[in-house]
């Protein structure tokens, strides 16, 4: 469906989605399609996104990264304590389409009890697997898209109802994905009109931590480091082969494999007794949920300023659940580019840690056995003790696959650790700062995604998620988008189109 751009925007509409991510296109797109009637408006406070080479083209998703970039919103912890004290940055997509006009391009689904868990664990009938995987299988005039504007205030009548939006236009796009936060987070002490007490908003923070290390590859390896690099004769050659048939290496993201990984039983006892709280209370009775994603990357991934000019792979591995848990605050009543009042929570539990030690032996194995294996590019590889038989190799070729592994010390481990908290970083996957499940658990929005205490509005996007998913989260804000769609046609006593 082609979506109008407009220039002007009327007094009134039937729905006004405060945010233009991707369960919100989900759902005003189902919505506007279902009944011609309507009038849908989007208000989006980053830029357009329709046809531009950094949304359509996989191989420039780094591009979003950078500091200059106008895409993504740039979230600081300014001192993570578990962290050795360096600030945590993290990206959130402010652009149409939100984070998947600007994600990796993996996707992934939550696996089947993660959404049981929701029904479940959390109360909200209608959100188990066998409601919502369904949607996940689907594969207008009267729907306007507004970009560069950043939604200030959910307007109120006197019976608590929502009745429209206040927002301003943002020609700069100044830096939107925690929307809910700094539009529903009410605090007297900013002199914000409180309309309803709901503790929960902001809290229940969640993410997926990654880590990445680099490995030096062949010469005649096929990497994305030329893209990255930007350099201007592989662009242009790559540009080229994308533009007349939608091949090469701009239509890939490098990223081809992808390993779901369960630790065995001797693996759980290298854990130790804080994980294996957590296995036995989230992982031993659901066998769908991995504790780790993990696989190989054909680039560097990293600021390459002061990186040697070749060729690297890399290998990546993220938490799937992590015990950490946050929050996100407004700091100013009206400033929408005043910095957040943000806490990730990672690593303050020593279960998030193990896994990554484990993940770091096993992917630096399988690296080491690469066919384009050259040899690992030490500053991104922890600093092992002198003497240790996990010394960094800087330069080598493939092992035999019959090889013995490396057996690592406590100090060995101990330097692995340390190397995570240095450098660990988002995944960006936030959610759960809104979230669905009962008030008096903090919870903000009920099973039919209405805030609690008023009317008229609903949220719709990740952070209603209760609880985190074994995903790279688009898919995830596609059900959630077309849950949202299958309730809101319900309320208004539409029928949605198959």
């Amino acid at each position: 469906m082609s979506l109008p751009q407009v220039s002007s925007i009327d007094a009134e509409y039937d729905i006004i989605f405060a945010g233009g991510g991707a369960a919100a296109c989900v759902t005003a797109g189902r919505l506007a399609t279902a009944d011609a009637s309507l009038k849908v408006l989007i208000l989006e406070a980053g830029p357009p996104t329709k046809d531009l080479h950094i949304h359509t083209q996989p191989a420039r998703y780094l591009s979003h990264l950078r500091p200059e970039s106008t895409t993504v919103r740039f979230h600081v912890e300014p001192h993570v304590e578990t962290l050795g004290g360096r600030p945590l940055i993290i990206p959130c997509g402010q652009c149409f389409g939100g984070g998947s006009s600007v994600n990796w391009t993996v996707y992934t689904r939550p696996s089947a009890s993660d959404f049981d868990d929701w029904e479940t664990k959390y109360k909200n009938p209608g959100w188990g697997s066998q409601d919502i995987i369904p949607l996940l299988q689907k594969t207008n005039p009267n729907l306007h898209v507004v970009t560069s504007a950043h939604v200030q205030h959910i307007l109120f009548d006197a019976n608590k109802r929502a009745c429209g939006v206040q927002f301003k236009w943002n020609p700069k796009f100044l830096p939107g994905e925690d929307t809910e936060p700094r539009v529903s987070s009410v605090l007297r002490s900013l002199d914000i009109n409180v309309v309803e007490e709901l503790p929960g908003v902001g809290d229940n923070f969640q993410d997926h931590s990654i880590a990445f290390n680099c490995f030096l590859a062949a010469p005649e390896a096929e990497t994305l480091d030329g893209i990255i690099r930007n350099n201007p004769d592989v662009v242009a050659a790559t540009s080229k082969e994308w533009s007349e048939n939608g091949t090469g290496l701009m239509a890939t993201n490098g990223f081809d494999t992808l390993i779901k990984l369960r630790p065995n039983e001797k693996e759980l006892e290298m854990l130790g007794p804080e994980f294996r709280k957590v296995w036995d209370a989230q992982f031993a009775h659901a066998p769908d949920k991995p504790v780790i994603f993990m696989g190989p990357m054909s680039s560097f991934i990293g600021d390459v300023t002061n990186v040697p000019d070749r060729k690297y792979f890399s290998s990546a591995f993220y938490l799937a659940y992590p015990v950490a848990r946050g929050h996100v605050h407004v700091t100013s009543a009206d400033d929408v580019a005043a910095p957040l009042d943000f806490k990730s929570g990672y690593f303050e539990n020593i279960a998030d840690i193990q896994p990554f030690i484990l993940a770091y032996k096993i992917m630096r194995e399988i690296s080491r056995r690469n066919h384009f294996f050259r040899g690992e590019y030490a500053p991104t590889h922890p600093e092992f003790p002198p003497g240790s038989q996990a010394a960094v190799i800087q330069n080598g070729m493939p092992i035999p696959f019959d090889t013995p592994k490396i057996v690592y010390t406590k100090e060995d481990d101990k330097a692995i650790e340390m190397y995570m908290r240095k450098f660990i970083g988002t995944a960006w996957h936030a959610l759960g700062t809104c979230a669905m499940k009962p008030r008096e658990q903090g919870g903000v929005v009920d099973p039919r995604l209405n805030v609690y205490g008023v009317q008229g509005l609903k949220i719709a996007d990740l952070s209603i998620c209760p609880s985190n998913v074994a995903a790279n989260t688009y898919s995830a804000a596609v059900a959630v988008g077309e849950k949202a769609a299958v309730i809101i046609a319900e309320d208004l006593g539409i029928k949605l189109i198959e």
